[in-house]
């Protein structure tokens, strides 16, 4: 395991610990943006920057961008930030399974919400299957001609026939200044998958509607799968203050 520590925002706003996971590609702000007011009024919240995302220079290859290589890196930010009781967790689509993959030690957290999973417990999921397109657009040309062609492709296509705003948000792969240096990370964390924890997940798990890339049913499948509560909450893109007050109703009940 690294002894290195992950970069993170903290907002000390309350005095019950969290830890907020963002999903592949995203960052802490990521994280931070599906919270309203409430819940970081009443909650401590530290929200890391992942291995190859964000501000995080940790190194990092094909080896190091798995759940469980990034379960042991929350591990130690956990560790490091000393909470005086156990923070609850919360983990949006690659978060969500990184918190699946912490579920081997259930007493190190108060509760766990899973947002938008796109993960079971194999990998290559066909949700997935537009993260290896762009990083493979992002190797073979400049950045520009690459978000350029992935606009045009098929698989754009296919997901902006049902959610215009989910295909959209994609995009945001081709924007983030180590584009091109961390693209492994896009095929990479489709590759894996977390593993199924062997205890009851005490917790909700909310599944939307209108999200390709996150399907309604895979939460269900989740929730069914490690005896957790489902929830179905408004479609992020679409209704996104609905949807944080989803988040935030889930989190005032664990």
């Amino acid at each position: 395991m690294t002894l290195d520590v992950s970069p993170f925002i903290r907002v000390r706003s309350g005095a019950r610990p969290l830890i907020a996971l963002h999903g592949l590609g995203g960052s802490s702000s990521q994280s931070l943006t599906l919270l309203n007011r409430a819940v970081l009024d009443q909650h401590d919240v530290v929200a890391p920057d992942l291995r190859a995302h964000g501000t995080n220079e940790m190194p990092f290859d094909d080896g190091r961008m798995s759940f469980a290589a990034l379960a042991d890196d929350v591990r130690v930010l956990v560790d490091s930030v000393g909470f005086d009781e156990p923070p609850l967790l919360m983990g949006v689509s690659m978060g969500a399974g990184v918190a699946l993959q912490l579920q081997d030690e259930p007493e190190r957290f108060a509760g766990v919400l899973l947002v938008r999973p796109a993960w079971a417990w194999t990998g290559h999921p066909s949700n997935l299957d537009a993260f290896p397109v762009m990083a493979s657009l992002l190797g073979r040309y400049p950045v520009a001609e690459a978000r350029q062609r992935f606009l045009s492709s098929d698989t754009y296509a296919g997901i902006s026939a049902i959610s215009p705003a989910a295909a959209v948000a994609l995009l945001a792969q081709f924007d983030e200044r180590h584009a091109v240096e961390r693209r492994a990370r896009l095929t990479a964390m489709p590759a894996d998958a977390p593993r199924r924890p062997i205890y009851p997940v005490l917790g909700f798990v909310l599944g939307t509607p209108l999200d390709p890339v996150h399907p309604l049913e895979l939460a269900e499948q989740v929730a069914l799968d490690i005896g957790a509560t489902f929830e179905l909450a408004p479609p992020r893109y679409n209704e996104p203050e609905a949807h944080r007050a989803a988040i935030a109703s889930a989190l005032s009940r664990l």
